[in-house]
């Protein structure tokens, strides 16, 4: 059967309808992402693209109890520009302004919401070794964030969020408004928040994810063997004494 195709108009309609998902989707990310604390600071990185999703996340840290949220901005043709245009060693450091603001941000509790939205090919052409340091920089400088991050001490949870580029390479060929609307559409159902209650069904996925992990950790396997219809025959050897971990964390303080 063939399907029309859908149209900018009807597009623009559905996303009137996503509406309510898109604040649950929100919501979710800031009650079962970051567990947002009554007096807690929230740390929202958002391209500016997708500037009206941010605003919906802001609104629930408030409406969480968060007692201030911090909004850094992000935006692919300015950082393009700026790897265009400056020297490799200027990656090499972190301003220490930069520094300042993310390990003071993160010294003080905060939790850290990334809202992913990009152009696959932003950075196309761009010499590799001036992003690679960095994020090197970024990640050995500001030691308290990252360190933060990697202890599980600040709370941080990634959210994707379409942009018009990433749209268009998920759906080709498709106007602005129809590819938008079809990822989010996608987006909302990977993150399980397209059903009527998306708190209840992330506490039923975790619970799957929990009990996965028992299972392989139980058997600590030799060795995985993956097989698909399409000719995939894959096996990976696993290491000794290796451990499956991921799904939810827990600060230190529980």
């Amino acid at each position: 059967m063939i399907r029309a195709a859908l149209t900018v108009e009807e597009a623009l309609e559905g996303m009137k309808a996503l509406e309510p998902k898109i604040k649950n989707y929100a919501r979710l990310v800031v009650r079962k992402g970051v567990n947002v604390k009554p007096g807690q600071e929230v740390v929202v990185q958002s391209p500016v693209e997708c500037a009206p999703f941010a605003r919906v996340v802001v609104a629930e840290a408030y409406a969480a109890g968060a007692g201030h949220v911090t909004v850094i901005w992000a935006d692919d043709a300015v950082t393009r520009l700026t790897y265009e245009h400056v020297e490799k060693s200027y990656f090499e450091q972190t301003s220490e302004w930069k520094r300042m603001q993310l390990d003071s941000l993160a010294q003080d509790g905060a939790c850290f919401v990334f809202i992913e939205g990009a152009d696959p090919a932003a950075l196309k052409g761009i010499d590799p070794a001036k992003p690679a340091a960095a994020s090197k920089a970024r990640n050995t400088q500001c030691k308290v964030f990252r360190r933060g991050l990697d202890y599980n001490i600040n709370p941080w949870c990634i959210a994707g969020a379409p942009v018009v580029a990433w749209a268009h390479e998920v759906f080709p060929g498709d106007a602005d408004e129809v590819a938008i609307y079809k990822l989010w559409n996608a987006i909302l159902h990977t993150a399980r928040a397209d059903g009527q209650d998306p708190e209840s069904d992330w506490e039923l996925h975790d619970a799957a994810f929990e009990k996965n992990l028992r299972f392989l950790n139980d058997n600590r396997f030799d060795y995985l063997h993956y097989t698909a219809a399409n000719g995939t025959d894959l096996t990976i050897g696993m290491t000794k004494g290796h451990e499956w971990a991921g799904g939810k964390g827990k600060t230190p303080d529980g």
